[in-house]
């Protein structure tokens, strides 16, 4: 009997085992598999923090890969140039450069000296004695010494003898010999055009003068002194001999050549005749004196 009992207890226990077996097995797997679900899907929640820590660390492997740019160096500074004055335009034209030349106001040409006179070397020997004896008795201003010293000149001038009058004539003549075979060289030699532009060029400066435009004094006009004198015109002769015969000398200039002038024309032809063979006459003279 007991044998029997136990025999049935250890049937009954393997039964049990048998049937426990499978269900573990199948717990087993199924938990298993449970957690390889788990594994291969994970949440959204554990990708995107996983997406969010790759992309950090894969940008932050980028920047840190990506080698940073060398500033280029700046480039020094030119030296900036110092500002050339600009030069002045010259004349293109040859019109442009004769009117620079007529507007100037220093000469074109050099002009020789006239010759002195017997009192312009007396106030050449005696300016200096003069000049020191005002100093030192006016000491004030040039313009009072200057003055002093003429005056004085022209005062011993026309006390000074006869004999010492004529030794001054005597050098002043010698040396107009001198100078005028000096001018005669000059004038022989000189461009005529450059005479002419120079003549241009003072009448332009004398009408600045007398338009209070500048100030000085008017400039003569270059005339060859040794040149044969220009030929008179019939009524040029007309009234030089009119004025020497016009018996009213009360008259001024100007009303003396309107009266003849007046006259002129009132006369024949017959009446100016002997004008006209005058003024010929002249021309003739002229185109001789040219010739040589």
């Amino acid at each position: 009997m007991l044998l029997s009992r136990a025999l049935l207890a250890l049937s009954q226990r393997s039964v049990a085992r048998s049937l426990a077996a499978p269900t573990a097995v199948r717990a087993f797997s199924v938990s298993a598999l449970r957690s390889k679900t788990a594994v291969a899907k994970p949440t959204a929640s554990s990708t995107r923090a996983k997406g969010k820590k790759t992309a950090g660390k894969s940008g932050a492997s980028s920047v840190a890969a990506a080698p940073k740019r060398s500033a280029k160096p700046k480039r020094a500074a030119k030296p900036k140039k110092a500002a050339a004055k600009k030069a002045k335009k010259e004349p293109s034209s040859k019109s442009a450069l004769l009117e620079k030349m007529i507007n100037q106001r220093s000469p074109l040409i050099k002009v020789p000296k006239g010759a002195p006179t017997a009192y312009g070397l007396f106030v050449k020997d005696m300016w200096f004695k003069t000049k020191s004896a005002s100093t030192a008795s006016e000491a004030a201003q040039p313009a009072d010494v200057f003055m002093g010293a003429a005056r004085e000149i022209s005062h011993l001038w026309r006390t000074l003898g006869d004999a010492e009058k004529q030794r001054y004539v005597a050098r002043a003549d010698a040396l107009s010999v001198t100078n005028e075979q000096r001018v005669r060289e000059w004038w022989a030699s000189v461009d005529s055009e450059l005479v002419a532009l120079e003549n241009k060029r003072r009448r332009r400066y004398n009408r600045r003068v007398a338009s209070k435009e500048l100030q000085g004094r008017r400039l003569p006009l270059l005339r060859n002194p040794l040149a044969p004198k220009r030929p008179d015109s019939a009524y040029t002769v007309f009234i030089r001999q009119g004025m020497a015969n016009l018996s009213d000398k009360g008259l001024g200039l100007g009303e003396q050549a309107k009266a003849l002038g007046a006259q002129w024309s009132a006369m024949s032809d017959a009446a100016k005749a002997p004008f006209v063979v005058a003024s010929a006459a002249s021309v003739q003279a002229y185109k001789t004196a040219l010739a040589r």
